[in-house]
């Protein structure tokens, strides 16, 4: 008989560890966490996602603050403004809600916020670290996926896990995270032929589903004789105006020992992971936990170079009336496109280094 992994049970746990922990670092250091939520236009999807963010911070004792900005605003004014946050020591946890307007590089701005306070974990810095097996902040959907695969109790221990979808934001974080538990992972995806889907499903133990399309599996993806558990990531708006998954319920619940409902499955966890993610960037920029936990000592006095660099720009900018690009801060000035010999002249200025040299 299958049985439902309740994520709203699972996240009230979180929440309420992460509540209890914000009450001790309060009472130790004189204010609560702080996280800042950044929105660019008025997405109606995105709006829902922040709210229901400040929502937890609010259980939690955590400070939300929401900046709203208009869809237009540019790519540099939105950095800049990062930056300004970057370094604000009252400010813990950055997070830059998705998707932005198409005229704004995802990547670019992303990569413009301090590693220590990137609690969604989509910079380069910590996707690299999650890649190489640091000390990292975990990607909240992944880690929630993990946390929800654990509520279970099953032993995974050279299990056969199948991971359909190979976004950057889930796919590929959560295969990493799956052979961490030790797991036989495979990874399918839109080239997949549906022989193979169903040659893999029909034997997996464990399926993370993450494509963002309605059925995705059908009972033919079930013929094996297993049991799998079923992690449904998928969160789709039917024709009925009804919250789907990637898979139907009632072939969950027919075919699975464990599975995700949606709505009440992932996305609650998700959520909860971002407030844990939260009271780590808390720990890493409150200067008691300094020493044992910055991964980027360095950050400072970047910022600072970076501060630089954006005041050369502006005038740049001005100037020749044309759009900047940025990344991280090792990398800022390699991102200014079209400004072949100012950009010769930033890169000897603050680097020292020619065109073709790298500065990492």
């Amino acid at each position: 008989m299958s049985q439902i992994i309740n994520g709203k049970e699972v996240a009230a746990g979180i929440r309420a560890e992460v509540a209890e922990e914000v009450s001790k670092l309060r009472a130790a250091n004189g204010r609560p966490p702080k996280l800042v939520v950044i929105q660019v236009g008025d997405n109606p999807a995105s709006s829902t996602y922040v709210r229901n963010k400040k929502k937890a911070c609010e259980e939690c004792g955590i400070e939300c603050e929401d900046i709203h900005l208009p869809k237009e605003i540019s790519q540099f004014e939105l950095i800049s403004k990062i930056d300004k946050i970057n370094r604000d020591d009252t400010v813990d946890g950055i997070l830059v809600q998705l998707p932005l307007p198409e005229h704004i590089n995802e990547r670019v701005v992303v990569n413009m916020i301090d590693p220590r306070k990137d609690v969604d974990g989509f910079t380069l810095a910590n996707a690299g670290k999650l890649l190489t097996g640091e000390d990292c902040t975990l990607p909240c959907t992944p880690a929630g996926v993990i946390e929800l695969l654990r509520s279970t109790g099953v032993n995974l221990t050279s299990k056969n896990a199948v991971v359909i979808g190979r976004s950057n934001i889930v796919g590929k974080p959560v295969s990493i995270l799956l052979q961490r538990m030790n797991m036989n992972v495979t990874m399918l995806h839109s080239k997949t032929s549906q022989s193979d889907m169903e040659f893999y499903c029909r034997r997996a133990d464990v399926i993370v589903v993450a494509t963002g399309h309605e059925n995705t599996l059908t009972d033919r993806h079930f013929y094996g004789g297993k049991s799998p558990i079923i992690i449904d990531v998928g969160i789709n708006r039917g024709a009925d105006g009804k919250l789907h998954g990637d898979l139907p319920e009632e072939v969950k619940a027919k075919y699975s020992s464990y599975y995700t409902p949606v709505p009440g499955g992932v996305g609650p966890t998700t959520i909860a992971m971002l407030m844990k993610n939260v009271i780590r960037a808390y720990k890493q920029n409150n200067s008691t936990y300094n020493a044992e936990l910055l991964y980027n000592a360095g950050y400072r006095k970047q910022s600072e170079v970076a501060k630089e660099i954006f005041d050369e720009i502006e005038k740049l900018v001005s100037t020749n009336k044309k759009t900047v690009g940025c990344a991280t801060y090792e990398e800022t000035i390699f991102y200014i496109e079209d400004f072949i010999e100012d950009l010769a002249e930033l890169k000897k200025k603050y680097t020292g280094k020619k065109e073709d040299e790298q500065i990492y």
